[in-house]
């Protein structure tokens, strides 16, 4: 969804500010450049205009400096970033690291910031990860009483062995899919 303010004083047919708050804005920005004709309106358009500056932050509007091209170019570094980090989450899952539930915790905070990921490889894993959302895992822990880890420890291996086959055969399907590491 391209959500576009309209500000009272410019020229009928002058669009000041579009947002981007769409799904992929790295795909869909460097089409939507200044000059570029929109259609606006809240549910279906409503008016034609022309995009006179385009903003996809709040951060930008006041004045960040980057371009579409930098940002762009940022949003390319964070998904090399995220995904070499999916690389090793799912490298530890694999090679049993880990637990199941970290693991699949720690893919799925990576897959936020990768672009152009199969979301039917991620499907498993967000499946899992409802199922085990009540289990403490990581350095949460810590923070627990002894007595209810051991009993939600007890749950949550019947869970983890229940979907393991499923969650590996998809961790190597995903791991393939992501290539070899960079390093």
């Amino acid at each position: 969804m391209t959500r576009v303010e309209v500000e009272e004083d410019l020229h009928p047919g002058e669009v000041r500010r579009v947002y981007l708050t769409f799904g992929q804005p790295d795909i869909v920005g460097p089409l939507l450049q200044p000059g570029t004709s929109i259609y606006y309106g809240a549910v279906r358009p409503v008016g034609r205009g022309e995009i006179v500056e385009l903003y996809f932050s709040d951060e930008e509007r006041r004045g960040d400096g980057l371009s579409v091209d930098d940002r762009i170019a940022a949003w390319d570094e964070r998904s090399r970033i995220a995904i070499e980090n999916m690389r090793k989450s799912l490298d530890a899952l694999l090679e049993q690291r880990i637990g199941l539930t970290e693991g699949v915790r720690e893919v799925l905070h990576w897959a936020n910031d990768v672009r152009r990921l199969e979301g039917a490889l991620l499907t498993p894993f967000r499946a899992v990860d409802s199922e085990t959302n009540r289990f403490p895992a990581g350095e949460v822990r810590k923070h627990w009483h002894e007595d209810r880890l051991v009993a939600l420890d007890a749950e949550r291996r019947v869970l983890e062995e229940h979907y393991e086959p499923w969650i590996m055969t998809t961790a190597k399907r995903l791991r393939k899919t992501l290539g070899p590491s960079d390093a």
